[in-house]
């Protein structure tokens, strides 16, 4: 159209034009579907919803949870002229807050959050799937319907959690996202189910945020270390300010019970940082001594690989085992019975999912692709791969350091419930670091046949061991009551509905009262008094799970390559 020419009375800008006037003379056809290209994800997810009605294909938005508390925050007439109402780098919130738990955390920049008042109905869903999939009735997730934002329902190792497909992971798998925890995960395509109707109603409870004004640029691997050390000595537990409502959705984190703690303050940009991120975005600023050596052209020929896998990323510490949920009809297996008051006890699926995983560390440790644990490493809470030749076979396992003594180290084989002592001389040869691939929960549950405080009598451990020595099938009905781990309940097997109370009656029987804090006999001999300075007599048995097990946190370390 040429501009010098343009009649503003013929143009459709003017309502007294030509091209205005003519809309009443356009017929609408009397088709009134829905025209759809086929082909997208999209389109399969639609198909899906029409075809079988009685299950859920995609989960609603999590805007709504955010809308939400963004609402009870801000007025409406305050988000029309203050567009900024929560400025970063304040000691204390602008607009109201509210508390939040952390399923997730790995950095400033991705984690996700979920409102506290969500913990409990997150643990009624999951209890509730494990209830209707426990037997396994709805129908596999064919390959044809794993499009990319689908929603299915698989088993993570612990519990039945509702999922979403992200992407395609080779013929046999799929990279998943845990949309009530925010992690994601590789699973096999066998292992997804479709997600009944009712599961779906309710939208993703894990919120992914990133703290306002702090870029991924600017952090390293002791920032990242820092934060999850921050996470962790805060309970799990912050304060939350929304700063926005678009998903990563931007916030700011204050301390959970102290005023005035910005939580975000030593990540924030400096102004020494904004200026070298105009001529140079790195992730690590740390001056090289070696680069001095080196001219610009001896450099350039370094390739930028080489230099990228020069530190590896390693987990230092587990996540906390899983709770056992309603068992009452499920058959688990014994582990490890330590005594009365730590029970390891197996479900069927973790069997094989522990086997695949050692299976797995076999043959990176046979391909010399795992790194030996460096020696200030050993310390309480670190994760490990133990190692050990046996009969010309390889033992391979996850294991945790439990304690650091003069001449030993207390191992605590995580997935399978036992502990093991190990010299120090042995440590660099049959002690790795763990790679992060391995990061599952521990692939076993703890539970507890007493109340707390009683150190178990030794006779009730060998007569419990006795009862269970011809099958290690079992059922466990959990105590409402209990929430803490390890579990209060009822262990029962084919022969008793209760295998303590029947324990107890035998000994009884015998007259051996259990609850006596007088665990060994009284001697008369003269030599007693001499013989008792050089005996043990701490316990035998474990008396309680190891801390890290019941309330650890996953952490990762980055490992230098000459380790």
């Amino acid at each position: 159209m040429d501009v010098l020419n343009w009649n503003p009375s013929t143009s459709f800008h003017n309502w007294q034009g030509k091209g205005f006037g003519s809309r009443g003379n356009v017929k609408l056809s009397a088709c009134q579907d829905l025209v759809i290209v086929p082909g997208g994800p999209d389109w399969v997810i639609r198909e899906l919803d029409e075809k079988f009605p009685e299950c859920c294909w995609k989960f609603a938005a999590t805007s709504s949870i955010a809308q939400y508390h963004f609402a009870q925050a801000v007025k409406p007439n305050e988000r029309l002229f203050f567009p900024n109402l929560a400025p970063s780098k304040r000691s204390t919130p602008s607009i109201p807050v509210f508390f939040a738990t952390l399923p997730h955390f790995y950095s400033p920049t991705d984690f996700s959050v979920q409102p506290k008042y969500l913990d409990e109905f997150r643990n009624r869903i999951c209890e509730e799937m494990e209830d209707e999939y426990r037997e396994k009735r709805m129908p596999k997730m064919d390959y044809d319907h794993l499009v990319i934002g689908v929603a299915c329902a698989t088993f993570d190792g612990q519990r039945w959690v509702r999922t979403r497909v992200l992407k395609h992971s080779g013929p046999e798998n799929v990279f998943v996202e845990f949309v009530d925890f925010g992690t994601t995960k590789i699973v096999a395509i066998s292992d997804l189910y479709r997600l009944k109707k009712r599961f779906g109603k309710v939208p993703p409870m894990a919120l992914r945020c990133r703290i306002q004004d702090v870029y991924v640029n600017d952090l390293d691997a002791h920032k990242v270390d820092a934060f999850q050390k921050m996470i962790v000595d805060c309970g799990n537990i912050v304060r939350v300010e929304l700063a926005a409502l678009d998903e990563p959705y931007v916030v700011n984190l204050y301390h959970p019970t102290i005023i005035g703690i910005n939580l975000a303050t030593s990540f924030y940009r400096t102004d020494t940082m904004a200026a070298k991120q105009l001529y140079k975005p790195v992730i690590d600023d740390t001056p090289n001594d070696e680069d001095d050596d080196y001219t610009d052209d001896e450099s350039s020929e370094i390739d930028g690989d080489e230099q990228e896998i020069a530190q590896v990323k390693v987990i230092r510490s587990l996540p906390k085992a899983p709770k056992i949920f309603r068992a009452a009809l499920q058959t688990l297996i014994i582990a490890n019975l330590e005594n009365a008051g730590c029970v390891f006890l197996h479900e069927s699926n973790q069997i094989d999912r522990r086997i695949r995983m050692e299976a797995k560390m076999k043959k990176m440790f046979l391909e010399k692709s795992l790194h030996v644990l460096p020696s200030e490493w050993i310390s309480l809470s670190t994760a490990c791969v133990f190692v050990e030749e046996r009969n010309e076979d390889l033992q391979i396992h996850r294991a945790t350091i439990e304690s650091v003594e003069a001449n030993y180290v207390e191992l605590f084989f995580c997935d399978l419930g036992f502990w093991k002592r190990l010299a120090h001389e042995a440590t660099r040869k049959q002690l790795y670091a763990l790679s992060e691939e391995f990061s599952d929960e521990p692939m076993v549950y703890v539970v507890s046949l007493t109340d707390r405080g009683r150190y178990p009598h030794p006779d009730l451990t060998a007569q419990l061991k006795q009862l269970t020595s011809h099958s290690t099938k079992v059922k466990f009905e959990r105590e409402q009551e209990s929430k803490h781990m390890p579990i209060r309940g009822i262990l029962s097997n084919d022969l008793h509905n209760d295998l303590l109370r029947e324990a107890e009656e035998r000994l009884e029987s015998k007259r051996i009262n259990v609850k006596t804090w007088a665990l060994l006999p009284y001697n008369q001999s003269p030599l007693h008094n001499i013989i008792s300075r050089f005996i043990n007599l701490s316990f035998i048995h474990q008396p309680h799970p190891p801390h890290s097990f019941c309330r650890g946190s996953l952490s990762f370390e980055t490992l230098p390559m000459n380790e």
